[in-house]
């Protein structure tokens, strides 16, 4: 039968009309952030562990090349690095290059009583021609050299790194894609020629994100669009309805641009997974409508009286399943990241947007008074196979239910946190090729500082301290994962191998304290490589650096915890020692952020449960609906467990937020079912229920199942996992609704 919506498409049209220039100008004011701030996190304590660059360079930027080079230590070899180290001299706004040729090392001088006369310094790999045995030798000592092993060339002496420090004043992200455009080029001639090298730069890792973000988000909308369009038809077999559907989904999401703008947030790793997700609702909310108004429609030509009796069986439930969302994204605001509180806030003032404009203009056409006759009794649908199935095998429905909640209760502590930076990457990510090199040549990514701190001028140079730092360094080498540890008193330990003889491969011995005292006031007249990242001006505190592998976070801490007991043993009177802010900070308040939001899912679930008893006042309909909406969460643990899975500040809001998602199906059925339970026994109401609810609870999930698991393309690892524990588990959400839930009530009945 012909529908009169031409009013209705008006409406929609005058909408979306409205909403374009508010958008287009919002959206002109938008920004994609892919710094690295924001990829960990806008936490406070997240972004300390990237001062550490900062401080050591002095504020400059760092572009980091690792380069193997086949015979690094021959005449050929030492040539080719410097040839590839020069490149980078030829950058805009380069300040400084380290690397084997370009940086000094210590040797023995005369023997003097002037005593800057006693060392030397001459650039570690130099191009004067060498014979086997000497590049033998220089390579021993270059790779077991505190101040280049693991920094400037691998302990295996196959990897060689460049550091570039560069003038910090690239901010926006054409510079930074510009720069690495350029730097990518200057370093192709040497790739040509088969030397692999990888670049590692904070600029670079975000002018990498955001082009697989624009990648990420065509194919995203492209299929999305796709798919939705073709789940929409085949549900409702009629084009109009899916003009109509599609228009309102415009106007939908036209509000993201203002909403992002009024709360002066850019689009970033946590905020985008807003768009893919409410747009998701704003489709099941228009699902649910248009469902009911095309049989309306069928029943009569008058489009007041079928929007009128369409918004009596819709609106109520979903407003509930909108609050019930809204509780879900709500629950974010408890997070201790300030990501996670702008995604909850953000994420509901567009869900409320898009309840206004699905429910609004229909509220508008069927304002006023209309004739009703009474309804005909409903023709009964036939008995479906799928409530006799379910009628037949409740009670193994919920024993194996109950069964399965036992099992992943029992071993969900067992799921791993984790949020080190490189599991934010996919493995094909540039970046995490290079942290990998760093991590299995380089002597582990994982660095964490110790200051210690004296009560005066030159402190750090008291032979006690110098005797604690070198005791400390011994003791710290020991525990478990660490790969290297630099330390002031390693200066004094080189120095005086340099004069027990040339052989400086094996010193680690500390000289007495009256040597100490000469090798003091010669560190005080010449400067050696890093010794300012190493001492303060005043010479009161010096920072203790530590490596580690690329640890999980709870070995990890667990080598922080031991670290920390060995730094205050036995350490000098009057001073104080400190575990700076770093990624210890950062997977230490990890936990303790998961642990809140973790907490938070139990909120949203006696906030559910209230909800659902004001709207039904009925205890056994409001449980039945959040028992069958644990099957979602008993999916979510499940997949952690079994794919190992970790928790990280983008995995932890799966619970939260699909619990209030996939209770909105229940939400739909059991009003349905209350409402027409009276005039018929409970297998006949179940069953009148599944003939009109079955179709759009199918829509409406698989439109939110499309939409995560395309989330499944993302170019991080954590909205991977995000997309595929939401759509899993939602799959499990509606197997729950459509099964679980009508066995529990006619368990129940019989009770």
């Amino acid at each position: 039968m012909k529908l009169k919506i031409s009013h209705y498409v008006y409406i929609s049209l005058a909408i979306t009309a409205i909403l374009i220039p508010i958008a287009y100008k919002s959206l002109t004011e938008m920004t994609l952030d892919t710094s690295i701030h924001q990829i960990m996190g806008t936490d406070s304590r997240t972004k300390d562990t990237y001062e550490k660059f900062n401080k050591a360079f002095k504020n400059d930027m760092t572009v980091i090349a690792i380069a193997k080079i086949d015979e690094l230590f021959s005449n050929k070899g030492a040539k080719t690095l410097y040839e590839l180290s020069s490149t980078f001299q030829s950058i805009d706004g380069l300040k400084e290059i380290k690397s084997l040729t370009h940086s000094a090392r210590p040797v023995k001088g005369e023997l003097s009583f002037d005593i800057r006369k006693m060392v030397k310094f001459k650039t570690f790999l130099d191009l004067q021609p060498k014979s086997d045995e000497e590049w033998k030798k220089l390579k021993n000592f270059t790779t077991e050299y505190p101040m280049t092993r693991d920094i400037l060339v691998s302990s295996d002496g196959q990897y060689a790194l460049i550091i570039a420090v560069m003038e910090n004043t690239i901010e926006s992200i054409g510079m930074k894609k510009d720069l690495l455009n350029l730097t990518k080029s200057k370093i192709k001639p040497f790739q040509d020629k088969g030397i692999e090298i990888k670049l590692l730069s904070e600029h670079f890792l975000a002018a990498e994100f955001q082009g697989l973000v624009n990648e990420f988000l065509l194919y995203f909308i492209t299929i999305s669009l796709s798919l939705l369009t073709i789940t929409i038809y085949l549900t409702f077999r009629s084009l109009k309805i899916l003009v109509l559907i599609i228009s309102y989904q415009i106007a939908g999401f036209l509000i993201f641009p203002p909403i992002f703008h009024i709360n002066l947030t850019s689009i970033n790793v946590f905020t985008f997974i807003i768009i893919p997700l409410v747009s998701a609702l704003h489709l099941t909310f228009l699902t649910h409508f248009f469902s009911v108004f095309q049989e309306e429609s069928h029943k009569s030509n008058n489009l007041k009286k079928s929007l009128k009796r369409t918004l009596r069986t819709v609106l109520k439930p979903s407003i509930i399943a909108l609050i019930t969302s809204a509780i879900g994204l709500g629950s974010l605001s408890l997070s201790e990241i300030e990501a996670l509180k702008v995604v909850g806030l953000v994420g509901l003032e567009a869900l409320l947007g898009v309840f206004i404009i699905t429910f609004a203009p229909a509220i508008l056409l069927s304002l006023g008074k209309i004739e009703e006759k009474e309804d005909t009794e409903s023709t009964e649908p036939s008995f479906s196979p799928l409530i006799n199935f379910t009628n037949k095998n409740k009670y193994i429905f919920l024993f194996l239910v109950m069964v399965s909640a036992g099992i992943v209760g029992s071993q969900i502590s067992k799921i791993n946190t984790d949020v080190r930076i490189k599991e934010f990457l996919v493995n094909e990510s540039e970046t995490r090729a290079a942290l990998n090199l760093l991590d299995e040549h380089f002597g582990g990514i994982n660095i964490l500082q110790l200051k210690v701190q004296t009560d005066k001028e030159n402190g750090i140079q008291d032979y006690e301290i110098v005797t604690y730092l070198h005791r400390l360094r011994n003791e710290a080498m020991e525990l478990e994962g660490v790969l290297n540890a630099y330390t002031y008193s390693q200066f004094y330990t080189t120095i005086h191998q340099l004069f027990l003889g040339d052989d400086l491969s094996t010193g680690n011995v500390l000289p007495d304290k009256g040597k100490a005292a000469i090798y003091s006031s010669l560190f005080n007249s010449i400067y050696f490589p890093f010794q300012d990242i190493l001492q303060s001006l005043d010479k009161k505190s010096t920072v203790f650096f530590l490596r580690t592998r690329d640890l999980e976070t709870k070995k990890f801490l667990a080598v922080v915890e031991d670290f920390a007991e060995l730094a205050d043993k036995d350490k000098p009177d009057g001073v104080k020692v400190e575990i700076q802010a770093g990624i210890h900070t950062i997977l230490k308040s990890n936990n303790q952020i998961v642990r809140t939001q973790l907490k938070s899912l139990g909120s949203s679930l006696a906030a559910i449960f209230i909800c659902l008893l004001l709207m039904w006042r009925s205890f056994k309909l409001a449980g039945a609906a959040l028992f069958c909406n644990m099957v979602p969460l008993i999916f979510i643990g499940g997949l952690m467990l079994i794919l190992n899975i970790p928790v990280n500040s983008i995995t932890v809001m799966t619970g939260s937020i699909i619990l209030g998602i996939s209770v909105d199906d229940s939400i739909h059925f059991l009003s349905f079912y209350k409402s027409n339970s009276g005039k018929r026994d409970i297998l006949s109401a179940i069953n009148f229920t599944l003939a009109h609810k079955l179709k759009p609870m199918i829509c409406t999930s698989l439109i939110l199942i499309i939409c995560l698991t395309l989330l499944m393309m993302a170019p991080f690892t954590p909205i991977k996992d995000f997309g595929l524990l939401g759509g899993i588990s939602l799959a499990g959400g509606l197997i729950s609704s459509c099964i679980l839930l009508p066995a529990l009530l006619l368990i129940m009945k019989k009770k």
